[in-house]
């Protein structure tokens, strides 16, 4: 197989001569013969390429598959048709041995073996990359199921544990400064944050004892 090297061609050719006659006419000559539908403007160098293009503006299809009785406007798009009910693949790729029916599916092949610019979207737990972006939400659901079903909340983190204490909440006095009553224990924050408004009621009992005292 040989590669089209002109920039942004890419096609591929299963002989030279096959490549040097498309440099030939696709990229060297000047393409004469021109599509006469004002939507399109295509050029080709043969005028018998251009009546074959013109047949895909017109729904005159005179090519009839003899398998299901599909008609084609172009005879080959009949061919590549008709390799579905032959199973034909006679177009392979000489890096992995990939077989398919028509050089546009090889010249996308080709790219996946790209894979910088072609596995462009990735997975933000494992890495792993796809094609798509829609390939990465599948994945996300059926490798990370437990990530993908969690509910995103918008709620500020509370405190860790570790980190609760006397500091954390600034209406409550430090047991070691002067607000605290002489010989009173303090009551001990709570360890579980969740503990916190059973702490304050304990606090304020604490407080309201320790005054009736004095």
């Amino acid at each position: 197989m040989l590669l089209c090297d002109f920039e942004s061609c890419g096609k591929i050719f299963s002989n030279r001569q096959y490549l040097n006659y498309h440099r030939k006419y696709q990229h060297v000559h000047q393409k004469t013969f021109t599509c006469s539908e004002p939507s399109c403007g295509k050029s080709f160098n043969f005028k018998k390429h251009l009546k074959e293009h013109e047949k895909l503006h017109s729904d005159k299809r005179d090519y009839i598959c003899e398998y299901c009785a599909r008609p084609f406007r172009t005879s080959s798009n009949l061919i590549i048709h008709r390799r579905i009910h032959t199973g034909e693949k006679p177009i392979q790729c000489v890096i992995c041995g990939f077989t398919c029916r028509q050089k546009a599916s090889l010249n996308w092949h080709m790219k996946k073996h790209d894979a910088d610019s072609f596995y462009q979207f990735s997975c933000d737990i494992c890495g792993k990359k796809f094609e798509k972006k829609d390939n990465v939400t599948v994945h996300k659901s059926k490798s990370h199921p437990e990530v993908a079903a969690a509910p995103s909340t918008s709620r500020a983190l509370e405190p860790c544990p570790e980190e609760v204490g006397y500091g954390s909440y600034p209406d409550l006095p430090d047991p070691s400064s002067s607000s605290a009553p002489d010989g009173a224990l303090m009551p001990v924050p709570p360890q579980n944050v969740d503990n916190f408004k059973q702490f304050q009621e304990l606090f304020k009992s604490f407080n309201f004892s320790a005054k009736t005292s004095l």
